[in-house]
This record gives structure tokens, C-alpha cells and sequence, in this order.
């Protein structure tokens, strides 16, 4: 989860309105449906279900957090884990109990360096919420949230003496051995005294769209390169570095975001963008999603200067940063029934129903699963939580499944392994599926009206 300042606007290349107004709302009213479906579960479920799953969600949740915030790297995606997230809270709720995951805790034999200023974190809002920041705020600067691995540098006296990862944000990992094979880190700089910048390690790209490709992956092979055992033994050109937060450094944007390219980061400078409204946010938020970019993004930040002294900087309280994440290319879901359909070949194919869902203007209750041997693979029955998105034809597809019911209760399909092609050539009671598909093929053929 990165921070960041980048690019050049022209207002003339960005087309919008109500368009993104309209993903929003989807989003939301998706968002809204999965917070009803949870609060019917407060009032009917079990009490002692709703504890037991809460648990077992926020412990892998931790674990995620865990790996996330140590290594960089995630075997879950963001917006899957910001939704189970949100639905850990509801749960947390549900019991009146505290919404906060514990602290990450670092592994004792790493070599581990304080962070001379903590990161502070990002919030994230909404798009009403960011209205409303931005009406109560001047002087705001918006960024590309740039997806990567978030690191400390820092210089005495012009010279790199430390690349800390983000670990718990007060302390995390040290990597300075590593940032010598890193060439887009300056190891001297012209700087007098201490200097301490945060930011974030990409991986470069060419003409990278957000929109069409998502992460690609991109933080987990920066993560992967960190974490070697092994000391590297070639310069890695494909990582780049983007300063995101000068702690210390002068008041005024524009004269930090210049001093930040003559001592060897401009990447600041060439993709920050002084924001006077909401409209204009809109438009830059969604330059960076439609637009070509070297780096993979995830949002954008929006910051509101002067910050506080870096001596008031702490872990997870930031009021002057926040977060504007792009809208869900995948939604949560949860599934309620299981529905076999059995074609004119024999072939068994899997609908589930799901929790109704909003999906780019789509109402969604209904998902093909695929074959029956697919099906299984996925290991899907009813009260797991999927993602649900859009193929390119725009229908709905399960991404994943993120999250599985403990108790796992499957149901007898035995009975679907008599079907085959030559199978059911006669109605009888068990065949009606597969001898009416025969029948309405027939009549499609034979161009007969009614046959079915």
C-alpha cells in the first residue's frame, strides 16, 4: 500500500463526470447490499458462529498483514483484502468489540532498524468522504498511489547509510546491502546533515494501463527480489524508486518537490498536481487509471500541506494524507445456493446464486462456476465469500474464492456421474433435465416453435 506524487495534467485528455460518479455509486450500493446481508447475520446467526468466524477471519487477516507489511509481497490482492476486512470489522461489530488487528509483529532474528520518522499511513475514503476533505482543506497536492514496497531512506551527510523496509512502521527490516544493486538510488547526494525520505520501490513497467491489467503482480517480484537470502549479484534496472513524503522537508510543494529532483529523485516533481477542487481530482484520479504509466498504481493520495513537524509524525495517525483507491474490479460476495444444470450432452455445469452484488450498473445474483469437474477444483459450496467481476463480454465470472466456510458440507453429486452423451434418449423423471435440453435443441434445429 504506496503513497505517492506523479505527472503532467491536461485537463483536455480527461473525459469523466458522471461516469465515475456512476462506478461509485455501484460500488457502493454493492458495498451496502454485502452490509445488509451482515446484519441479517448479526440478528440471526448463531452468536457463537459470528465469534468463531470472526476469529478465524482476523487471524488470517493478521497473517496477511504479516507477510504484507515485512516482506512487500501478498498472496491476496488488495481489494480482496480491504473487503474482508470490512467484513471482519462488521463481524467485530456484531459483538461490540475493538475493529483494530494487532500491531505486526517482526521476526527476532532479522536485523532490524528503528524508522527515524514512523510512517504515518494512509486512510481511505470514499468519494464523498474526499469531498468533504477537500472542501474543509487548501493548499492540497494529489498523487498516484504507486504500488510497491515502502522503504526509509536515510543519508547523513550526502551518503546512504540506511534503506529500512516499512515492517511495523516504527521498525522494519534493514536493506542497505540491498540498495546497492539498486541503480535508481542514489548512494551519494549533495545534502548537509541528516536526511530522511519515504517512499516507494516499483517495478518499472512500459505503457502500463491500470484500468485494463491491474497490479500484474508487479510488488510481489520487488518483494521476492528483497527478500533473497542471498546477497544480489547484479544491478537490478528494473526497480525504480518514488519519494512520497519529505518529512522534514521545506513547507512549500513546489520548492520540496525541486529540491527533491536536484539531489536525484524527480520522479516527485513530474507526477504531483496542485488540486483546487473536487472536479479536478476527479479528472487526475482517473488520468492515472486510463492512463499509460511506468509503474503500477492502486489509487491516488491527496495531501494537504504544510504537514505537521516531523517530530509529530506517528504510526497510523495521519489527518493531512489520504487515500483514493480506484474503483473495484472485483466485488466480495458470499454464496447461498448451488444450482446443477445437466445439458443435452450430459454435461453438468454449476450456477451459483450469490449475495446480490452491483458491478459497473450490472445487479448481479448469479454466477456460472463452470463444469462440474471445475467446480470442484474451486472447492466452492454455499457460505464461501468469492470475487466477482466482469469478463471482457461483461459477464459476471468468479475471480476467486477468498474466503471458506469452516465447516465444509458438500453436496451428493454422485447421482450427476450416469449423464453422458447418449444418456436419457427417453424421458423418465431423473432425465428430465438432459431430455428437455434434447427436446429444445431439436426444435432449433428443425426450426419447430414450441418444442421444449
Amino acid at each position: 500500500m504506496i503513497y505517492i506524487l506523479y505527472g503532467y495534467w491536461s485537463a483536455s485528455a480527461y473525459r469523466l463526470g458522471g461516469l465515475i460518479v456512476g462506478v461509485m455509486v455501484c460500488i457502493n450500493i454493492a458495498q451496502a447490499s454485502l452490509q445488509g446481508a451482515i446484519n441479517e447475520q448479526c440478528a440471526e446467526q448463531n452468536s457463537k458462529i459470528i465469534r468463531q468466524e470472526s476469529y478465524r477471519l482476523g487471524k488470517q487477516l493478521q497473517q496477511w498483514n504479516q507477510t504484507y507489511r515485512l516482506a512487500g509481497s501478498s498472496s491476496i490482492s488488495d481489494e480482496a483484502y480491504d473487503q474482508l476486512f470490512n467484513l471482519w470489522r462488521s463481524l467485530q461489530r456484531c459483538q461490540q468489540l475493538p475493529e483494530v488487528l494487532p500491531d505486526v509483529q517482526l521476526p527476532e532474528k532479522s536485523k532490524l532498524a528503528t524508522h527515524p520518522i514512523p510512517h504515518a499511513g494512509l486512510k481511505k475514503l470514499n468519494e464523498l468522504e474526499v469531498y468533504n476533505w477537500i472542501k474543509t482543506r487548501k493548499n492540497i497536492w494529489l498523487q498516484p498511489k504507486v504500488d510497491g514496497v515502502a522503504v526509509t531512506l536515510v543519508y547523513k551527510n550526502g551518503k546512504l547509510v540506511s534503506m529500512i523496509s516499512r515492517g511495523n512502521s516504527i521498525e522494519g527490516i534493514e536493506w542497505r546491502a540491498k540498495a546497492d544493486f539498486i541503480p535508481a538510488i542514489p548512494k551519494q547526494i549533495k545534502y548537509s546533515g541528516m536526511l530522511v525520505l519515504q517512499g516507494e520501490l516499483f517495478w518499472r513497467m512500459n505503457g502500463h494501463i491500470q484500468a485494463k491489467s491491474g497490479g500484474v503482480n508487479a510488488r510481489n517480484k520487488i518483494a521476492g527480489w528483497l527478500m533473497r537470502k542471498n546477497t544480489p549479484t547484479v544491478p537490478e534496472e528494473n526497480i525504480g524508486i518514488f519519494i512520497w513524503a519529505w518529512p522534514a522537508g521545506d513547507a512549500n510543494p513546489k520548492t520540496q518537490l525541486t529540491l527533491l529532483s536536484e539531489i536525484g529523485f524527480p520522479l516527485a516533481e513530474q507526477y504531483s498536481h496542485k488540486v483546487e477542487n473536487k472536479t479536478q481530482a476527479k479528472q487526475l484520479r482517473e488520468y492515472y487509471y486510463q492512463g499509460q504509466l511506468p509503474f503500477a498504481t492502486d489509487g491516488v493520495v491527496l495531501k494537504n500541506f504544510p504537514a505537521p513537524a516531523a517530530s509529530a509524525w506517528q504510526s497510523k495517525q495521519n489527518s493531512w494524507a489520504i487515500a483514493w483507491k480506484y474503483p473495484l474490479r472485483s466485488v466480495l460476495s458470499e454464496v447461498t445456493k448451488l444450482k446443477f444444470n445437466i445439458g443435452r450432452t450430459g454435461r453438468v455445469s454449476v450456477v451459483t446464486e450469490i449475495t446480490p452484488i452491483n458491478i459497473d450498473s450490472k445487479t448481479i445474483s448469479k454466477v456460472n462456476a463452470g463444469s462440474l469437474s471445475s467446480w470442484e477444483k474451486r472447492d466452492l459450496i454455499v457460505g464461501d465469500k468469492i470475487l466477482v467481476s466482469l469478463s471482457g463480454l461483461g459477464s459476471p465470472k468468479i475471480e476467486e474464492v477468498v474466503w471458506r466456510r469452516e465447516k465444509r458440507e458438500y453436496p451428493n453429486v454422485s447421482t450427476f456421474k450416469q449423464f453422458h452423451a447418449l444418456s436419457c434418449l427417453a424421458y423418465t423423471e431423473s432425465c428430465s433435465q438432459q431430455f428437455v435440453a434434447r427436446l429444445t435443441w431439436l426444435g432449433k434445429q428443425l426450426s419447430i416453435r414450441g418444442i421444449n
